[in-house]
């Protein structure tokens, strides 16, 4: 069967030359399918340079048509401090060689803030080890000469984590290798956590020894082992170095008065401990509602409500307004005795004072 051939002429390069009948009839035909199908979306007319704008006017459409393009601008990110972005490695690699000489790259040469603001990021942190981990790679390893104020930190520091020894080490070993006298805050710190620790024995001896690392003992120290021995209830060593106080001319302070009053109280020694109060008007300290509220809390304790009531009611008298301690104090004892009435009593006038 012999093929049939489709002749199409040749359009006219001519744009102006007539089309054929029957092609113009074919292109109508298609046009109209497609307009029906489908019709192109039409986009919102933009400012744009025409054949007669000027090149200004050009450049401008073109920086419009930009800036609608463009994400906003984002906010420059702050950098972390470099102490942060330290303690961050420390905390989260394992300690190693590789991760000093990160360290090293971070920071050629480790400065006084840099090495104290990584021991106080440590600490905020609870991590007491990781300051004395850093603190021993800065001066071993880093050439960090550690100054007064580095142990100063430090030591406060590994004491309130009760890494007592360490602390005891520095102290005794390391600031005199560096030549640095320790300052009485210093070691006042560690007397008072070895009282915290229940290891008043080691809070003395390390009192005793302060006047051969040549810090004067003042009021500071002198409260610091007192709270130290009266945790463990040494009322009578508690004495003598109240007296010893005061044969050293070192004038007691407020917080002298209250650490020995709550003190005596925790012993149940309340003749020794309205002494003590009697004596802060002798001596010219003047109590405060601490001192009233300590002296209440010791009466309770006894289970002496009279006496304790009588402190309660004389605290208006002495210009001190009773606070939400002093009634909670009050309250708690009532409680205990069984006392009920006095307790509801008590509580409602509370609630009228508002």
């Amino acid at each position: 069967m012999a093929r049939r051939h489709l002749r199409i002429p040749l359009l006219s390069r001519n744009p102006h030359a007539p089309t054929p009948l029957h092609l113009r009839h074919a292109l109508c035909s298609s046009t109209t399918a497609t307009v029906d199908t489908a019709a192109p979306a039409i986009d919102p007319p933009t400012p744009a340079a025409s054949a007669g704008d000027t090149p200004a006017a050009a450049a401008a459409a073109a920086e419009f048509d930009s800036a609608l393009d463009s994400p906003p601008p984002r906010a420059p990110r702050e950098e972390e401090p470099l102490q942060d972005t330290i303690f961050t490695m420390i905390r989260r690699r394992k300690w190693s060689t590789r991760m000093e000489n990160s360290i090293r790259l971070l920071s050629p040469t480790l400065t006084a803030p840099l090495v104290h603001g990584v021991i106080s990021a440590a600490s905020a942190a609870n991590r007491a080890d990781l300051a004395l981990q850093f603190f021993r790679f800065a001066y071993r390893r880093a050439g960090f000469r550690p100054e007064p104020a580095t142990f100063a930190l430090l030591v406060p520091v590994l004491a309130s984590r009760r890494m007592l020894n360490h602390a005891r080490c520095i102290l005794l070993e390391t600031m005199p290798a560096f030549s640095v006298a320790p300052g009485e805050a210093t070691v006042a710190a560690l007397v008072a956590a070895y009282g915290r620790a229940g290891i008043p024995q080691e809070a003395v001896k390390l009192f005793r020894l302060m006047p051969e690392l040549g810090i004067t003992r003042t009021a500071l120290s002198y409260n610091a082992v007192l709270k130290a021995i009266l945790c463990r209830g040494r009322e009578a060593m508690a004495r003598r170095v109240y007296n010893a106080m005061v044969a050293d001319g070192v004038v007691p302070t407020l917080a002298t008065y209250n650490t020995l009053i709550w003190g005596f109280g925790m012993c149940k020694k309340m003749e020794s401990a309205v002494r003590v109060f009697g004596d802060m008007k002798t001596h010219g300290v003047t109590p405060d509602v601490t001192t009233y509220n300590t002296l209440l809390n010791a009466w309770v304790r006894t289970g002496d409500l009279e006496s304790a009531r009588k402190v309660f009611d004389e605290m208006p008298g002495a210009g001190f307004d009773r606070n939400s301690i002093s009634y909670n104090v009050m309250i708690k004892g009532y409680v205990e005795a069984n006392k009920v009435e006095e307790a509801v009593g008590l509580f409602r006038r509370w609630g009228r004072r508002g």
